[in-house]
């Protein structure tokens, strides 16, 4: 079945959301590859789409985690870990934004080339059975 444009977007993104979500509920930042991933094998091989869905996707999803996980702290630890590297805590809330669509975008790219070793060895399977 052929998917719209459009519709390949939206999914992707509901794809990265929901499982980004879910993956970053166990604390470690480095699983958005993994969502990245998913939502990649289901774009089949157009990176240029993936990608920027899979980073936007990122960002997005680390705003709604900051917003709806009230942490108390977080802004005291962010200040305090500023001072220790020597620059503001604003500059540490841009870094993990970016670093999350980084990691999402990475995965997604993964997940294409999976998607294009996976076509190229069911091709040349294929082949060897005609022959």
């Amino acid at each position: 079945m052929k998917m719209s444009l459009s519709t390949t977007i939206l999914l992707s993104v509901a794809v990265c959301l929901v499982s980004g979500y879910l993956l970053l509920l166990s604390g470690i930042w480095y699983l958005l590859v993994i969502s990245g991933f998913i939502s990649s094998l289901l774009v089949r091989g157009r990176w240029k789409i993936s990608f920027p869905t899979a980073f936007f996707s990122g960002i997005l999803l680390t705003a709604i985690y900051v917003m709806i996980l009230p942490i108390s702290y977080e802004s005291a630890v962010m200040k305090e870990v500023g001072l220790i590297a020597g620059f503001s805590s604003i500059l540490l809330f841009a870094l993990m934004f970016l670093i999350s669509g980084v990691l999402m975008g990475s995965g997604a790219l993964i997940g294409n080339v999976f998607a294009l070793l996976r076509n190229e060895d069911a091709g040349v399977s294929a082949e060897k059975t005609e022959q």
